[in-house]
């Protein structure tokens, strides 16, 4: 990247806002990125600082006190709230200034004359609202996931649906411009809501140079996956499929989250089905995913499209897969599907289960894993963090367009 002295940065202060630890929202950290070149940006987050390491100039870290513990009579409030909503929008104001960490994010975004807020994720959007109307601010809604179709059981729907309905029915026309992950998420975006029209910008990771692949010596054929352990995501599939396979095929799991007991109980299936086969790495930071997954064969996702969100999945471990130069075995999921058959790097089963993906390894030659790597290195010209930062850079300059000025050079 070129050092942010050496560019024009615009007088505009710009505001990035989510509520997640930033220093695992890999999407969140690009958006920073791609902006602090060219504005003055404050990036607003639960978690230690990401960037501590290695700060970025014009850039400003602000950490919120992930707590979300409330009174009983602040919850009655939010209850009324929810059941109120629909017909005076402000009150999904008043439900999230109940939290510790939301009021102070309310402070925060008034504290400064901020020309832009992106909005990470519907639970931000409201603070957006707020600082449209008090200081006339334009809103980026980005939205990470269908947040009204993410779960589907009753408690889910009758307290988080109606919260996530209401804002986006009647918030999300106020944004200025809103961006997604995925193509199947536009349509139903703007049916549902009302919204202009999502840009879709992909998850994916910045081209890095590759490090030098060691050659494999054991004739196997190394499958890595990494992300959340979700029982949700039925990953224990993946272990079936794999033992039901030809025992040249070996998995490696690098997952995070907190779901412990889930984690056992694969590491459990792990040795009861494939004993010597599948192997739990450490996971690593966002950054160091590329380089790390890089030294295996191919990446595996097989996830069943139990909700609306897992049916249209377009993850980013798909774009990391492809970064780092790997053949893509995938579900027939058809937004991912989608993605990848034009570019001719992945292999594609014919259903969900688990008898389907061993079919679809058992088929899988040396000839053709050599092809879809080399397919996936030339897909990742295309579709990288430049070139789809690129979008949100220009949709910023957009409503943003006054003059730059030259930065201070270093001696």
């Amino acid at each position: 990247m070129i050092p942010a002295s050496t560019l024009m940065r615009s007088d505009h202060h710009i505001c990035i806002i989510a509520f997640s630890p930033i220093a695992s929202d890999a999407r969140v950290l690009r958006q920073a990125r791609a902006l602090a070149p060219h504005y003055r940006v404050t990036l607003i987050g639960f978690g230690e600082d990401p960037f501590k390491d290695n700060p970025l100039e014009g850039l400003r870290w602000i950490e919120l006190e992930n707590r979300w513990t409330i009174t009983p009579a602040q919850e009655r409030l939010q209850r009324w709230c929810l059941r109120l909503g629909k017909y005076f929008p402000r009150l999904f104001e008043v439900y999230y200034k109940q939290f510790p960490y939301s009021r102070y994010a309310w402070h925060l975004v008034q504290s400064a004359k901020y020309k832009v807020i992106l909005c990470n994720d519907v639970d931000t959007l409201p603070l957006g609202v707020t600082a449209t109307r008090v200081m006339g601010a334009k809103i980026i809604l980005d939205l990470h996931e269908y947040a009204t179709r993410e779960y589907d059981n009753p408690e889910w729907r009758r307290t988080r649906y109606p919260l996530v309905h209401g804002i986006l029915k009647t918030q999300s026309k106020l944004a200025k411009a809103t961006i997604t992950v995925t193509e199947s998420f536009v349509k139903p975006f703007r049916e549902e809501f009302g919204m202009k029209k999502p840009i879709v910008i992909y998850s994916a990771p910045d081209k890095i140079t590759l490090p030098p692949r060691t050659p494999s010596t054991d004739g196997k054929v190394h499958l890595i996956h990494h992300g959340i352990a979700s029982s949700l995501r039925s990953i224990e599939l993946m272990i079936l499929a794999v033992a039901m396979a030809d025992k040249k095929f070996v998995l490696h799991f690098m997952l995070t989250g907190n779901d412990e007991a889930y984690k056992e109980f694969l590491r459990a299936e792990a040795a009861r089905l494939a004993p010597g086969r599948i192997f739990f790495e450490t996971p690593v930071k966002p950054a160091e995913i590329v380089a790390r997954i890089s030294q295996y064969d191919a990446g595996i996702f097989l996830l069943p499209p139990v909700v609306f969100n897992y049916k249209h999945a377009m993850p980013n471990k798909l774009f990391d897969f492809i970064s780092a130069g790997l053949g893509v075995i995938i579900s027939p999921s058809p937004a991912m599907s989608d993605f990848v058959k034009p570019h001719g790097n992945a292999w594609i089963a014919e259903d969900f289960t688990a008898e389907a993906m061993t079919r679809l390894l058992n088929s899988i030659t040396p000839e053709e894993l050599a092809t879809r790597r080399a397919a996936s290195l030339k897909c990742r010209e295309i579709v990288n963090s430049e070139t789809e930062m690129a979008k949100l850079l220009a949709l910023v300059k957009k409503l943003a367009p006054e003059k730059i000025k030259p930065l201070p050079m270093k001696n």
